[in-house]
């Protein structure tokens, strides 16, 4: 995914100062989704819940089979 750490570190310094920008947001969750679909992958999963509301949210909105989950999740399902 060659935007991943550009993206996340713009929407980072945004919603430090403030700037939540809902357009701004869509439309790099629209990359990250189309970067994901990209590698062939049906799932994502990160640490940072910002992203992963974004990313399914958006996900959900364009009808995208995507699996979204948080790391934590993950480990918890390899561990049952």
């Amino acid at each position: 995914m060659p935007y991943n750490r550009q993206l996340f570190n713009v929407l980072r310094r945004r919603r430090q100062r403030g700037d939540g920008e809902p357009e701004l947001s869509a439309k790099v969750a629209q990359r990250k989704i189309q970067d994901i679909k990209d590698t062939g992958a049906d799932m994502v999963v990160s640490s940072c819940q910002q992203c992963l509301r974004t990313i399914a949210t958006r996900a959900r909105r364009d009808k995208v089979d995507l699996v979204v989950k948080d790391l934590t999740e993950l480990v918890f399902e390899a561990m049952e």
